[in-house]
C-alpha cells in the first residue's frame, strides 16, 4: 500500500518490514485485525494495518462498514510501545536493541551533506582518529547523554 500523509510518502513495497501482529481471527469475523510495523530509509515508522468492519481499518461506504486497510506515521516512542506489546522478545530487541555482545564491525552506508563530510573530517584531523574512529566517539557520547 502507498499513502501521502502530510506531504511524505508511505509505502510497504519500499519500507523495511520489521514485524507483524494479528488478533488471530479469521478473515471473514468483522473483528479480524491485522498490523505491520515498517521502517523507512529515513529511519521513520508507520504502521499498516488491515481489519474488518468493526475495526479501526474499516471501510466506509455511507451506512455501509467493510474491510479495509490504512497507513498510519508513528514516532520512535510509538513504534516501540507497539513493538513492546504486540512483538516477541527477539523481535524487539531486533530493532530497537540491536546491541552486539562483542566489539564486531559492519559496514553501513550513510548519506551525508559535504559540509557534514568535512566537517568530520576536520574533527578526525584534529583528535588523530580515523573518520570511522572519530563518528563512533561522537555517537558514544551521544548516547550516553539519553
Amino acid at each position: 500500500m502507498k499513502k501521502i500523509i502530510k506531504n511524505k510518502r508511505y509505502d510497504t513495497e519500499t519500507a523495511d518490514f520489521k514485524g507483524s501482529w494479528s488478533n488471530g481471527l479469521s478473515d471473514q469475523d468483522l473483528e479480524h485485525c491485522t498490523e505491520e510495523l515498517y521502517r523507512k530509509r529515513t529511519g521513520e515508522f508507520f504502521l499498516y494495518g488491515r481489519g474488518g468492519a468493526l475495526t479501526i481499518y474499516a471501510s466506509r461506504s455511507g451506512a455501509y462498514s467493510g474491510d479495509g486497510e490504512n497507513i498510519f506515521p508513528l514516532t520512535y516512542e510509538q513504534a516501540r510501545q507497539w513493538a513492546e506489546k504486540k512483538l516477541s522478545v527477539d523481535e524487539y530487541e531486533d530493532i530497537f536493541v540491536n546491541i552486539t555482545e562483542d566489539d564486531s564491525i559492519i559496514s553501513v552506508g550513510f548519506h551525508f551533506p559535504v559540509y557534514t563530510q568535512e566537517k568530520l573530517k576536520k574533527i578526525a584531523l584534529e583528535q588523530g582518529k580515523t573518520m570511522s574512529k572519530a563518528l563512533i566517539d561522537i555517537i558514544d557520547q551521544a548516547y550516553e547523554l539519553l
